[in-house]
């Protein structure tokens, strides 16, 4: 969980050692896919290498526009969240609905700041 979150906090201006140019964390963390719907649903698209919401809805409800991260097949997921500054590691394994309870609590708890 560490590693993960080193590597993001790499791609926000957080904690940016320059591992990742600004320009290119620009590039890579910006929508790609236009309006293709992925996985079934609008709420989200792709970077260069990462999830990208594109619209709050659905799993991605209460995560901001541009909002970035990546999820595994087995419940682990993390993201970013530029415009709050949240910045999230979920390392678990199960088919259950955890995440989205997990994603759902971190996001409600920044509410109204």
């Amino acid at each position: 969980a560490e590693d993960m979150m080193r590597f993001i906090l790499a791609f926000t201006s957080q904690t940016n050692k320059k591992i990742v140019s600004p320009a290119s964390i620009r590039v890579m963390t910006r929508l790609q896919t236009g309006d293709l719907p992925m996985d079934g649903g609008d709420e989200r698209g792709f970077g260069l290498g990462w999830s990208v919401v594109r619209s709050p809805g659905g799993q991605m409800h209460l995560k901001s526009i541009g909002t970035f991260g990546h999820t595994g097949a087995f419940g682990t997921e993390f993201w970013h969240d530029p415009l709050t500054g949240i910045t999230a590691v979920y390392m678990t394994q199960g088919f259950d609905d955890c995440r989205k309870t997990f994603t759902t609590m971190v996001n409600a708890a920044f509410i109204g700041e």
